[in-house]
Order: structure tokens, then C-alpha cells, then sequence
């Protein structure tokens, strides 16, 4: 199985059939309010496997994992608790082994019931790891609400986040969306809205996230979160790499989100190594989301100029009229100015690689190496245009 669609719903008791007719691989429930016995009944609802952890004292919090019929899943580890709070299941799923881990934390839990949870990643986590569920916290104070004075506590959020980044967990959501306020809840008692459901993966899994989107809260007083994994892509070898081209553009910003991010966490109670390095993580974040922003602009106006231009081009041929020759020649330039900053871009990154190896005794072998990069570049490069064309 190449792509996964997956989802994470708190559904607040299972009422309603309809609640688990999404068309996903996989489901991850959280509040089904249903006995061991019930949550074997899910499977009539399209799923063939179904695991599950119940509240032993009554129909209250309860989690499921659903996989689909159409989906392949030989199980190898199974481990939850008898509180109807987590499942954790790792095996083969269409040929790729995955570790699922469906996650309810109760209001007001301690940060006991978190380090259990982090524990158990460290510990049971192998293949590719997708955890996900309502963990009643916002991880982004500030950007997880739209009320940023409710009360919560401090010390248990800042616990939570430092574990994640010791062991390279990632909020896949807010990775893909580092400044963008959305939430998954709404209080009615407090008239406020939270991001409190959540999707993580392994940083050095995030190459295979396609997509993490979230639903509209029409089942629920929660949003379903969808995400989309291609489970073949395999682990590129690199790092990221700071685009440059971005910095004068964000300088401002920068230091504003330094000057933030110090207001909200150096209390004296984290070391400066440590706020550092978590900085860092934050402004990386960042720093991705603009440059990602700044990328499908340039697309969106690359394609709006090629339909002026083919618009034109029509234009033209039916009248050969000079002004619309003139309108096509500035709209060609701006295509080729466009292109052609992309290939000097990826030339500037191709001469950093070269130079990065130093010493007199390589370069001979490095001038051979630095052609072939540059050719290979500007055919790709070329063959990518062609491709949208024909």
C-alpha cells in the first residue's frame, strides 16, 4: 500500500452510525463510551480489524482503532490500558510496518499520564509511527485558542513539548501550518475554541506526509483531522536547509517571533541551551510555512501568467494586432525572468555542495562533478516545464 488516508475523531458516544462512515484505511475514535463487547460491533460498519481500550466503570471515554476491509493489516504488538484511554497496535499494514497509537487524554490529566505515553514511543515504536487523538491541551497556547486567557496548566504544556522534541516527535499539523490559527474544539461553556486534536509523526518521517487537513465539526463538538501518508516514499538523506532567498524578505518578523517566543518561555526555569535549541525548532517552523507560502504564490502567478499568454497568443493569431504583440512580449519576459531566477537559485545551491569539500587534491574530480550537476539541473529543470505543457 503505497498511500494512507487516516483519521482522528473525537465522537462523544457512538449515537449515530454515520459517525464512522468516513472513507479512510484507518480511524482512530476517541469517547466511543462503549464496553469491550460494543466496540467489537464496530466491524459491521466496514472494518475489519478493530482494537480497542474500555472504561472498566461504566460507558465513558473509551478509544478504537478501525482498519478497513479493503486494507491488508497482520498484527504483531498490541498494548492499552483498562481506563478507555489509549491503544497502541504495531504490525504490517499493506506490506509497510507501521506503529498505530490512538490517544484520549481526560481533562485534567497529569503529566504522569503523559510521560506513560511518551514512554511507551520510545519504547514500542518501530516502522513508521502515527499517533493521534485528543489530548484536552494546546500545545500553542497563543495560536491553539481563540481565547488566549483560559487557564491551563503551564508547567504540564511546556513538559509535554520538551519531551516531544527530545525524542523528534512532531505536531504534523502545525508543522505543515506554523503560523495559521484553526481549531478542532468548541466549548460551549467558555463560548471558545481550541486546537486540542492532534496528529505526530517522527521528524524524519514528515517527507511521507501528503496532507493533514481538518474537517468540519457536523458530527461533533470536534473536528475530524485527516492525514494522508505515502507509506513507500522512502527517507530522503537530507537536511533542511535554510533558504536564504526568504531573510531580507522576514527579517522584522524574525525578531519579533524571538522577541515572543522568549516573552512566553524563558522564565528561569529552562536552561539557555535548551531555549535555544527549542528556539531554533520554532523559527524553523516558521521559516518553512513562509517559504512554503512564498513557493505556491510564485506557482499561482506563474500560472495566471501562462493563461494571459495562451489568451494572448489567441488574441494574436486571430487579429496579428501590434499592441497584443507588445501585451505578449512583457508577459514572456516575466515567464522567463521567472524561470530563470528559479535556475540560478538552484545553481547557487549546486556551487554551496561543490565548495563544501575543499582541499586542492578533489577539485579535478569536483570540475567534472560540478558540470554534470549543472547539466543534469538545467535538464531537469527544463524537462519539468515541458511536462506541464504536453
Amino acid at each position: 500500500m503505497a498511500f494512507l488516508s487516516i483519521v482522528t475523531l473525537n465522537i462523544r458516544g457512538l449515537n449515530d452510525p454515520v459517525k464512522c462512515q468516513t472513507r479512510v484505511e484507518v480511524a482512530f475514535l476517541q469517547e466511543t463510551h462503549l464496553l469491550d463487547t460494543e466496540h467489537a460491533k464496530l466491524k459491521r460498519l466496514g472494518f475489519k480489524y478493530q482494537y480497542s481500550s474500555s472504561y472498566q466503570d461504566g460507558h465513558r471515554r473509551g478509544v478504537a482503532i478501525l482498519i478497513s476491509n479493503g486494507t491488508s493489516f497482520e498484527p504483531i504488538f498490541e498494548k492499552k490500558d483498562t481506563e478507555g484511554r489509549f491503544v497502541l497496535m504495531r504490525g504490517n499494514l499493506g506490506g509497510s510496518l507501521v506503529t498505530l497509537f490512538n490517544i484520549y487524554a481526560p481533562p485534567n490529566s497529569d503529566w504522569k499520564f503523559f510521560k506513560q505515553i511518551f514512554d511507551l514511543i520510545t519504547a514500542e515504536t518501530q516502522g513508521v509511527l502515527i499517533c493521534g487523538g485528543d489530548l484536552n491541551i494546546r500545545l500553542n497556547p497563543k495560536l491553539d485558542s481563540s481565547n488566549t486567557h483560559l487557564s491551563q496548566p503551564k508547567l504540564i504544556n511546556k513538559k509535554i513539548n520538551l519531551a516531544m522534541k527530545e525524542i523528534g516527535l512532531i505536531d504534523i499539523w502545525r508543522e505543515l501550518n506554523p503560523l495559521k490559527r484553526d481549531y478542532t474544539f468548541f466549548s460551549n461553556p467558555h463560548s471558545a475554541y481550541s486546537r486540542i486534536d492532534y496528529f505526530f509523526t517522527f521528524t524524519r518521517d514528515l517527507d511521507r506526509v501528503d496532507g493533514c487537513n481538518m474537517g468540519s465539526m457536523d458530527l461533533s463538538d470536534h473536528s475530524p483531522i485527516y492525514l494522508e501518508l505515502n507509506l513507500e516514499q522512502h527517507r530522503r538523506n537530507t537536511m533542511w536547509r535554510l533558504n536564504t532567498f526568504v531573510l531580507n524578505q522576514m527579517k522584522e518578523q524574525i525578531r519579533k517571533d524571538i522577541a515572543e517566543y522568549l516573552e512566553q518561555n524563558d522564565n528561569g526555569e529552562v536552561s539557555p541551551p535548551m531555549l535555544w535549541d527549542a528556539c531554533k525548532a520554532v523559527l524553523r517552523g516558521k521559516l518553512i510555512g513562509y517559504s512554503a507560502h512564498l513557493k505556491r504564490a510564485k506557482q499561482k502567478e506563474l500560472v495566471q501568467l501562462e493563461g494571459e499568454l495562451k489568451q494572448l497568443e489567441q488574441n494574436h493569431k486571430n487579429t496579428n494586432h501590434p499592441k497584443i504583440k507588445e501585451q505578449l512580449d512583457k508577459i514572456r519576459n516575466k515567464i522567463n525572468e521567472t524561470y530563470t531566477k528559479a535556475i540560478l537559485k538552484k545553481l547557487i545551491f549546486t556551487k554551496q555542495k561543490y565548495y563544501e569539500g575543499g582541499g586542492k587534491a578533489k577539485h579535478s574530480h569536483k570540475n567534472q562533478t560540478k558540470s554534470s550537476e549543472i547539466r543534469r539541473i538545467l535538464v531537469d529543470f527544463y524537462v519539468n516545464v515541458l511536462k506541464k505543457h504536453f
